[in-house]
């Protein structure tokens, strides 16, 4: 009987840079180019355990064997070897089998979503298995019948070859995760129901027979919870209904002798200043109410929150400055201490957010999709809780904001909707959603402090209103509970195979299973800032027709040095006109932006052509934030610091 195995990755031994048999002095050529993509160098994972460099192809040989996903970069071809090295300063080192490698020029990887919702992945010997599986009109029951016999370590068809570990050793934040998988090639499809899916062929590590080991630590589980509040007008009664709840919060885990176990901290946000009477009676457009201090004592954090009062004067807009106490919450606030620790951020207002091109704005050019990607990149969940007011009901701001802070649930296990509007909009509905935040925390603290994992909440169990609203927050705790064991019981381990999976759950296409990222060069990056940032202000500057954007476009491939025949007509999109670097067009990725054609933008709003460029201005500042985050670049290249990679996330391709 064929044992099923589950894999992992650890991405410390993919970037490992292992002993080689030979070394060239031709340091001063250059790996060959992908064909497709020119500034892409072509590069394989070796594959097969115990490969060796060989001094000349067909020779025998030599020197330590290569550890197992050593990236290589590839300097020449004949017949079934490869002309390979590890270092751009060395240059080719030897000839290894092409048998023993596999093509990994465009650096993909993957790594599970969080769990929670989702089902476990499950990978097949053979794409047209799962192909099989997503095309069934109710692959539920035979996908059931295949996760039993995998956990019970038996065979039935289709053939199984691997099942997503129960303690997730791939579950990290995303650029913090040293266990990512690559993937070697992908092919798009859709689901019965007609959802999009992803095919996905991966290279496994075997993480040997999987024993369900006692959790570790558990009991040194803590958590991190801030909470965003709107203090403007209207806004005294839901400031005073969260500092009682989180004064049960604290005092009850006190009296549960869990004091210290949950930090709290509170930051208030109002709105621009610039003015009268704003300037002199509105007191501050953003303030740290309660900093994150583990040894804060509940006294000091209930003194701190008596001193929350809603504004003495109207602001400026309906809309407030959202993204200002966001962005401050995420990014001034002190995490550092709860590295590995759940971490959540429930958010309070009853008025949209300004715009990230606001000019009165605090931080002008960030956008709730920006803060997303900090907050993702720490680990942070954000919980926003949208009072939607008879006031803004009347001035038609519910709806708008709404669509900007259901985008906040993409943090944590974006499986889970954690968007909820308080339709009624009362201290009293606001009092029921506190009462079951509350009452969801403390059994969480108590298991783990008895070191005893708390189970996943059963699916459905978070639905819309306060009353699923504790099982929301539950969920959320969790996945980071989920990730803390991963982190403790990954081991390191040898390769077996390559296998297939679909990056969406296969019995609910609705929820992502896989993400994926791409491990972008400082160079690549650059160029894509670069392309990204002409076509944002050349469009900025035109009046926006269809013919003067796709004219834009036309210039900007010429003044780029492609080649400007191929954007020739109005069948032509965005992603084929060369303007944006070629790799692109490689990837398991389509945005709107890419498959945008003349007469697509002609159907656009003004307002929409508005929205899908501030998505380019947003995404630029991503990049910007990217090529800063020094932590997180991993040196490939052997100090030439434009090969050294950082994995970003699809969606924030253009």
């Amino acid at each position: 009987m064929r044992m099923i195995r589950t894999f992992s990755l650890a991405i410390g031994l993919l970037f490992a840079a292992g002993p080689v048999a030979s070394q060239t002095q031709d340091a001063a050529r250059r790996p060959l180019p992908l064909r497709e993509a020119p500034e892409v160098f072509q590069r394989v994972l070796t594959s097969a355990p115990g490969a060796r460099l060989a001094a000349s192809p067909g020779s025998a040989a030599r020197g330590v064997a290569l550890p197992v996903f050593s990236i290589l970069y590839v300097y020449g071809q004949q017949g079934e070897w490869l002309e390979v090295g590890k270092d751009l300063r060395r240059g080719p080192e030897g000839w290894l089998k092409a048998a023993e490698a596999q093509d990994w020029s465009m650096m993909m990887a993957m790594q599970y979503a969080q769990q929670g919702r989702r089902r476990r992945v499950l990978f097949f010997e053979r794409q047209q298995d799962v192909a099989d599986l997503v095309d069934a009109p109710d692959p539920g029951p035979l996908v059931e019948r295949l996760e039993q016999a995998a956990d019970a370590n038996r065979r039935i068809d289709p053939s199984v070859v691997s099942i997503e570990p129960p303690l997730p050793r791939g579950q990290q934040q995303f650029r913090s995760s040293p266990y990512l998988i690559p993937i070697l090639g992908h092919r798009r499809t859709r689901f019965a129901g007609g959802q999009a899916a992803t095919l996905l062929q991966v290279a496994l590590v075997n993480a040997g027979q999987v024993a369900t080991p006692s959790p570790p630590g558990l009991d040194r589980l803590g958590g991190a919870i801030v909470f965003v509040l709107d203090t403007t007008i209207s806004m005294q009664p839901f400031l005073d209904r969260t500092r009682e709840a989180i004064e049960r919060v604290l005092g009850g885990l006190r009296g549960a002798g869990l004091d210290g176990k949950v930090t709290v901290g509170v930051v208030a946000f109002r709105n621009n200043m610039d003015q009268e009477p704003q300037r002199s009676r509105l007191g501050y457009t953003v303030s740290v109410v309660q900093k994150l201090d583990p040894a804060a004592p509940l006294e000091q954090v209930s003194a701190a929150l008596r001193g929350l009062e809603e504004a003495k004067v109207s602001t400026h807009s309906f809309n407030e400055d959202a993204v200002a106490g966001l962005w401050t919450a995420v990014q001034r606030l002190d995490w550092a201490p709860f590295a590995d620790q759940p971490k959540l951020l429930v958010f309070v207002s009853d008025a949209g957010a300004l715009s990230g091109r606001d000019p009165r704005a605090m931080f002008r050019g960030t956008s709730l999709l920006n803060v997303v990607e900090a907050a993702n990149r720490q680990g942070i969940s954000i919980l926003p809780l949208h009072i939607a007011s008879a006031e803004g009901r009347r001035l038609g701001n519910v709806g708008p904001a709404r669509q900007q802070y259901q985008q906040l649930g993409l943090t944590g296990d974006a499986n889970s909707m954690k968007y909820r509007q308080l339709r009624a909009g009362t201290p009293a509905e606001f009092d029921r959603y506190m009462t079951e935040f509350e009452r969801s925390l403390q059994p969480v603290f108590q298991a783990w402090s008895r070191n005893r994992p708390i189970p996943a909440p059963e699916a459905g169990s978070n639905g819309e209103g306060a009353e699923g609203y504790g099982a929301l927050v539950v969920n959320e705790l969790f996945s980071a509970q989920q990730r803390y064991i991963g982190a403790r019981a990954a081991t390191r381990s040898r390769p077996v195979a390559t296998a297939w999976a679909a990056d969406r759950d296969l019995t609910d296409p609705d929820l992502n299973a896989l993400r994926v990222s791409v491990y972008l060069t400082r160079n690549q990056l650059s160029q894509l800032a670069l392309s990204t940032r002409r076509i944002a202000e050349t469009a900025a500057n035109q009046e926006m027709t269809a013919a003067n954007m796709f004219r834009m476009l036309q210039a900007l491939s010429a003044s780029t040095a492609q080649d400007p025949e191929r954007f020739k007509d109005n069948t032509e999109s965005v992603g084929d006109s060369g303007v944006l670097p070629g790799f692109l067009k490689l990837l398991p990725y389509r945005s709107r932006f890419l498959g945008l054609t003349a007469q697509g933008w002609s159907q656009m709003t003004r307002d929409e052509q508005q929205q899908l460029l501030d998505e380019l201005e947003f995404k630029l500042r991503a990049y910007r934030e990217m090529d800063a985050d020094q932590r997180n670049w991993v040196d490939l290249a052997g100090g030439d610091p434009g090969q050294q990679v950082y994995p970003m996330p699809l969606e924030y391709l253009p």
